[in-house]
């Protein structure tokens, strides 16, 4: 992260997973000429840094191991950058997203008995940085949930005069008569959050699958599925009124933000396939155009 001229940047250093673990987490600070001014060095021994956010001022910093440590810190000398307060919690965050000064939203994973669960959303207060809090926690699904926020922050839809907050998400669950977690439904899932309130409220959910989940020849192969919804995009100035865009490989629709009800659609795009085993093919110089076609 660059703020006034100055690079920000977090570390773990050694092993995790070793015995003993050997891990330590640093920020080091460096000027503009990549040379260092300060550090805030031994931060959550044994662990590893699972997301950072560098906001202004301020840095927040999540390890993991066992529970979920956020470290606050004071970076307004970047020449003695300062440990404010920590909070642990059970799980991690991956991903973190200031809603305003005082707040963050974590999203992340829930672990149960050691194991990784649900995903799992994390409001934190940060009003007094020396005494952190988890204002609202939200798990959905269990074991096997994903969501590609994890690991690419441009899933993540966040309005801040609205609150509203929306990101693909896969929920599992374990239905009657089976042992184990399976998918019950993908798409665009949509909250609202209330800094003021400490909330973060359900408002439903988008998707551009026509599967069935729960039939058992019809939930399987979903990493290829070109309906899945992969991003999002909030517009305050539409016809319809604020609307929320989803966006599939195969197309995109328009929802409106109020009840997320379907106000238009793209055609559906079909593309090569790129997957044949002919190695004469040459998809990068097709054969036959690409073409657009409404959805059936």
């Amino acid at each position: 992260d660059e703020f006034n001229g100055n690079f920000r940047i977090a570390v773990t250093d050694g092993e995790v997973w070793s015995d003993p673990p050997t891990s330590v987490n640093s920020v080091f600070t460096f000027d503009s000429q990549l040379q260092p001014l300060g550090s805030l060095e031994g931060m959550a021994e044994g662990e590893r840094i699972y997301s950072v956010r560098f906001v202004g001022e301020r840095g927040y910093l999540v390890t993991f191991r066992q529970i979920d440590p956020l470290f606050v810190l004071d970076l307004s000398d970047a020449s003695k950058p300062l440990l404010l307060g920590h909070l642990k919690v059970p799980g991690f965050s991956e991903y973190l997203h200031p809603v305003d000064k005082n707040t963050i939203v974590g999203i992340g994973k829930d672990v149960v008995n050691g194991r990784t669960a649900g995903i799992k959303i994390s409001l934190f207060d940060i009003k007094v940085p020396e005494e952190p809090r988890e204002a609202a926690v939200v798990v959905i699904g269990e074991s096997g949930s994903y969501t590609p926020v994890s690991y690419e922050h441009k899933a993540f839809t966040f309005h801040k005069a609205s609150g509203l907050m929306a990101f693909p998400l896969t929920e599992t669950a374990t239905q009657a008569g089976q042992g184990w977690p399976r998918t019950i439904y993908e798409g665009l899932y949509v909250w609202k959050v209330d800094a003021s309130a400490g909330s973060v409220a359900f408002q439903g959910k988008i998707t551009h699958s026509n599967r069935n989940w729960l039939d058992d020849n019809d939930a399987y192969g979903w990493y290829s599925d070109e309906r899945q919804v992969k991003r999002s995009m909030y517009m305050d100035d539409t016809q319809q009124g604020p609307s929320l865009l989803t966006f599939s490989p195969r197309q995109f629709r328009a929802h409106r933000v109020t009840d997320l009800s379907q106000t238009g659609s793209s055609a559906a795009l079909f593309s090569l396939n790129i997957t044949r085993p002919d190695c004469d093919d040459k998809p990068w110089e097709p054969q036959t155009p690409i073409y657009l076609a409404r959805m059936p």
